[in-house]
């Protein structure tokens, strides 16, 4: 197990690595960064002294190396835009939106795991009616269109829950994490439902079966454990793909998270935000890669055998 985590966390950091090159390259790439910052038709030598201010003027590799050498210690200089340092820009932001990843993630695991498990259980019954009639529709709806329709009934015309900010508390998060969850958790109970399916047909199954277990027992001992690692993997990327590209969603609902942060910051070519927004966010989701990596080998001690050399 051990071994397992050091290649991982290894392959952690050089994935991390990787994608801030990237972004550093393809920001620099896509034009001049000061083209947000400062309005055209400028005289040439106030292009120069903002290229010189903001460290523009140095070659690429040295401008690489500078940033790298910052960003190892969490320092990426103020936004262009606000004028306060990015890293708190970008932290400022993080706990909007984790709560509302957060949110998500568990409305998605509570609805799509029962449906799933259901549908697996009994395939071709009236309760994988309901799951594969959930995942199709919960596939289907666009996010936008979901959230508007939320806003609608349970904003406008019910006036139960807030339809914008985070003014209101926990009650600001119910809608924004129910467009959210609704695609992941459609996804979820299709995953689980192929895969109890599945297991359910496997040999040790049908022993477990033959011994007399309860069907109910069969399922908690014999199938959940196996079943739940393709769902488990799906969780662990949708959850980096929801802290970072809600940008619709917190558009629709006006929520102050990292994706409206990032948006705003590719519109002005607000070039620390961004590196900023990429570092913290690649960071975390290296970390939720990780810990789904070391529960799923501890749900399955067989994951990564082969990366690993059959040693734990």
């Amino acid at each position: 197990m051990v071994r397992f985590l050091l290649l991982r966390l290894v392959s952690a950091v050089a994935v991390l690595l990787g994608v801030v090159t990237f972004t550093f390259a393809l920001v620099h790439l896509g034009g001049d960064p000061l083209a947000g910052v400062l309005p055209p038709g400028r005289p040439p030598e106030e292009v120069a002294a903002a290229r010189h201010r903001f460290g523009l003027d140095d070659p690429l590799p040295i401008q690489y190396a500078r940033f790298l050498g910052r960003a190892a210690r969490g320092e990426f200089g103020d936004s262009w835009t606000s004028r306060e340092p990015a890293l708190a820009a970008v932290v400022n932001r993080l706990p909007a939106t984790l709560a509302l990843t957060g949110a998500a993630v568990a409305l998605a695991l509570l609805v799509g795991v029962p449906l799933g498990v259901l549908g697996g259980v009994r395939p071709g019954g009236a309760r994988d009616g309901v799951a594969r009639g959930f995942a199709l529709l919960g596939q289907a709806v666009p996010s936008f269109a979901l959230g508007t329709a939320l806003i609608l009934v349970f904003a406008v015309r019910l006036e139960w829950l807030p339809a914008s900010g985070t003014e209101a508390g926990a009650r600001s998060v119910v809608l924004p994490a129910l467009t959210l969850a609704a695609y992941p958790a459609a996804t979820i109970a299709r995953l689980l439902r192929v895969s109890v399916i599945e297991v359910l047909a496997l040999d040790h199954v049908r022993t477990a079966r033959g011994k007399g277990l309860a069907e109910a027992a069969v399922v908690r001992g014999h199938v959940l454990r196996h079943a739940a690692l393709p769902t488990l993997a799906f969780v662990g990327v949708q959850f980096g793909f929801l802290l970072g590209g809600a940008v619709v969603v917190e558009s629709v609902f006006a929520y102050p998270g990292l994706g409206r942060l990032a948006l705003e910051a590719t519109e002005t070519r607000d070039l620390p935000a961004i590196q900023a927004f990429v570092v913290v966010l690649a960071a975390l989701i290296v970390g939720v890669n990780l810990a789904t990596d070391a529960l799923a080998r501890w749900l399955d001690p067989r994951v990564g055998i082969a990366s690993t050399g059959g040693r734990g």
